[in-house]
C-alpha cells in the first residue's frame, strides 16, 4: 500500500503564520504522503481539525516551522502496522541548521520504563509537532485539549492514551527537523508551570497534585517571575473540577518512575 493511502501529514499553523517552508518540504518527500494544511487560532485546534478531516489510518503532525526527514514516515508507519496497541511513534526533533537535539527528546530517550516488544523506548509523553499518530486512538480519547494550548496539550493527550490502554514509543533515529523563527518567550517558564499544575489536578491523584502545588509555591517564592503560575492555574479551577479524571494506578506508577529518573 502506498504511503498516501496510510499517512496524512497535517501541518498545523495559526491563521497568521506562513507555512510555505513546511509545505515545500512535505511535498518534496519521495514517499509522497498526503499533505494537509490545517489553520486555526491555536495549534491544538489546527491539529484536531486536520486529524478529523484526514481519511488515512495514520496522521503525522508537524508545525509551520518543522518537517519530517526523508524516510522517517515509512519507518514510523511500519511500527504502527506491526504493533496494533501502539498509539503513536514519537520522533526526535533536530533544531536549526546545526541539528541540535531538542532537550525534551533527550529526556524521552532516557525513559526508564521497561521496554515492550516493539522497538524504541516506551514513554509517557511526546512532542505534539513530531509524532505519527494512529488516527483511531487519537479520536477515541478526544484529541488535543485546546484549552491547554499553547503548549502542554500533548501531555494531557498522552495520559488519556495511556489510561485507555494504548502504548507510546520514542524512536530517536526517526527524525523531524525544526527551524523556529521566534525567539524564546520570557514568560514561558511561568506558563509551563501553570500548565503543569493544571495537568496535575486534571489527571493525577490528589497526593501527586498536592506535591506539585507545594513545589510550585516554593518555586514562586524563589523566582518572582513564576509567582503568577499558581494564580493562573487557579483561574481554571471550575473547569478542572468538571474535567478531572484520575489516571489508573499503572499510569501513575509509570509517571512517578519517569519523574524519579529525572530527579523531580
Amino acid at each position: 500500500m502506498d504511503l498516501a493511502d496510510r499517512v496524512t501529514v497535517v501541518i498545523a499553523t495559526r491563521r497568521d503564520a506562513p507555512p510555505e517552508r513546511s509545505l515545500l518540504h512535505a511535498r518534496a518527500l519521495v514517499e509522497k504522503p498526503r499533505v494537509a494544511l490545517a489553520r486555526a487560532d491555536s495549534l491544538a485546534a489546527a491539529r484536531n481539525a486536520g486529524a478529523r478531516e484526514a481519511r488515512t489510518p495514520y496522521v503525522a503532525f508537524c508545525d509551520d516551522d518543522s518537517w519530517w526527514a526523508a524516510g522517517a514516515l515509512p519507518r514510523a508507519a511500519e511500527l504502527l502496522d506491526d504493533y496494533p496497541r501502539l498509539a503513536l511513534v514519537a520522533a526526535c526533533v533536530l533544531v536549526g541548521a546545526e541539528h541540535r537535539e531538542e532537550p525534551a527528546c533527550r529526556e524521552l530517550g532516557q525513559s526508564p520504563l521497561a521496554p515492550f516488544e516493539h522497538p524504541g523506548r516506551p514513554v509517557v509523553s511526546f512532542l505534539a509537532g513530531a509524532v505519527l499518530m494512529r488516527r483511531s486512538s487519537f479520536l477515541q480519547v478526544g484529541g488535543f485539549q485546546e484549552r491547554l494550548c499553547p503548549g502542554g496539550e500533548e501531555a494531557l493527550l498522552a495520559l488519556d492514551l495511556l489510561s485507555a490502554g494504548w502504548r507510546m514509543c520514542y524512536v530517536p533515529d526517526i527524525q523531524v527537523h525544526r527551524h523556529p523563527e521566534q525567539p524564546a518567550d520570557a514568560g514561558e517558564g511561568r506558563r509551563r508551570l501553570a500548565r503543569a499544575l493544571r495537568l496535575a489536578w486534571l489527571r493525577r491523584p490528589a497526593s501527586s497534585a498536592l506535591a506539585r502545588t507545594f513545589l510550585a509555591l516554593r518555586l514562586s517564592v524563589r523566582e518572582p517571575g513564576l509567582a503568577g503560575a499558581v494564580l493562573e492555574a487557579l483561574g481554571a479551577l471550575p473547569w478542572i473540577v468538571r474535567e478531572r479524571k484520575v489516571v489508573p494506578r499503572s499510569v501513575e506508577d509509570a509517571l512517578r518512575q519517569v519523574e524519579r529518573s529525572r530527579g523531580r
